[in-house]
């Protein structure tokens, strides 16, 4: 379907408000990452590159839990939406699924103000403390 969309831009003049090479492109990327981003009905017919990310998430958290280390995670592709399939929720679920703690995992979107962010970071960096923040 891309690579037709990609053609069709090389033969027919098409508005970039309606298509263009970047639309592509990042579809393509979305697509690579989970399937279900471009096309929410579909079905991973096989593991994800969401399944492979948690599943190393989960290993380091097994190997460092008794220091109770931090990790990081980035998605440039989604952002959370309870209307739609997105990364985050995703990676929530099956992290929790596997044994995580749902208290133990925070996304940067439920900070909504700099101190919230700052509280966020603070006790990511400070595990020793309790492990929740409070919305400022």
């Amino acid at each position: 379907m891309l690579t037709e969309r990609a053609e069709r831009l090389k033969k027919e003049r098409i508005d970039p408000s309606v298509d263009n090479m970047l639309k592509i492109t990042g579809e393509g990327r979305k697509a690579a990452l989970d399937l279900r981003l471009v096309d929410p009905a579909a079905e991973p017919e096989q593991e994800t590159k969401i399944d492979l990310a948690v599943s190393r998430i989960v290993n380091i958290w097994k190997e460092t839990r008794d220091t109770r280390s931090t990790q990081l995670v980035f998605s440039d592709l989604s952002t959370p939406d309870p209307e739609r399939f997105n990364v985050y929720d995703d990676v929530r679920t099956k992290l929790v699924r596997a044994g995580i703690p749902a208290g133990e995992i925070a996304f940067i979107h439920d900070a909504e103000t700099d101190t919230a962010k700052k509280l966020l970071f603070d006790g990511a960096c400070c595990w020793a403390r309790p492990r929740r923040w409070a919305r400022a």
